[in-house]
């Protein structure tokens, strides 16, 4: 299985539960994915992506094995179901960080700042 390690991976398959898999339970917008229960509440993130018009949910995910593999407690997850940011703390700036995975501003202009 592929290691998570950097945003743009493809999320990998795997079961969350019997006969149902972790892709099915994401919906059709931005998902914020909790591996880990002590994962940061991300409701800044999401308000601050409804904001911008895209639609965005939490998903608490318990898994240990994606868990594992991404070495990170949150996930956001992009509506093509790759990983557009990963962490253990949501960024100083949810706000900021909403506007570049939407594409409302250049990344190269913000190197860094998440």
């Amino acid at each position: 299985m592929p290691k998570l390690r950097w945003p743009g991976a493809r999320l990998p398959h795997v079961w969350s539960g019997p006969n149902v898999a972790l892709h099915d339970r994401i919906g059709d917008g931005y998902t914020a994915l909790r591996l880990a229960p002590s994962a940061p509440d991300p409701a800044p993130l999401i308000k601050a992506l409804e904001t911008l018009g895209a639609p965005a949910a939490t998903l608490d995910a318990y898994h240990p094995t994606l868990r594992a593999l991404d070495g990170a407690d949150l996930l956001l997850i992009r509506p093509d179901l790759h990983v557009a940011w990963r962490g253990d703390r949501l960024p100083d700036d949810p706000a900021l960080l909403a506007r570049l995975v939407t594409g409302h501003i250049d990344p190269s202009a913000h190197k860094g700042a998440l």
